[in-house]
C-alpha cells in the first residue's frame, strides 16, 4: 500500500513539473525528462517495487532539471543559441 501512495505522489510531481516545464517554454527540459520517466515505467515495469524506485527516481532527476536547465548550446558547439 505504501507503494502505491509513493508511486502515485511522484507521478503527480512530475506530471506537475513536466506540466510547468512545457508552459514556461523550458522545452528541452521538459522533453528530456518525459523520455527518462517513460524509459524507467518501461523498464521497470515488471513489478511494482521497480516502478516506484523508477518513478521515484525520475522525481528526482525532474527535480535536479529544474535547478540545473539542460542546455543545448554545450552540445551544439556554436556561439550561437539554440532557437526552439
Amino acid at each position: 500500500m505504501e507503494l502505491i501512495l509513493i508511486a502515485g505522489f511522484a507521478m503527480f510531481f512530475n506530471f506537475a513539473i513536466l506540466k510547468w516545464k512545457f508552459s514556461n517554454g523550458r522545452i528541452a527540459d521538459g522533453v528530456l525528462d518525459a523520455s527518462v520517466l517513460g524509459i524507467i515505467m518501461f523498464v521497470t515495469a515488471g513489478s511494482m517495487t521497480g516502478m516506484a524506485i523508477g518513478v521515484v527516481g525520475s522525481m528526482l532527476f525532474s527535480l535536479f532539471l529544474l535547478w540545473s536547465p539542460f542546455n543545448l548550446d554545450s552540445f551544439m558547439g556554436d556561439d550561437e543559441p539554440v532557437k526552439v
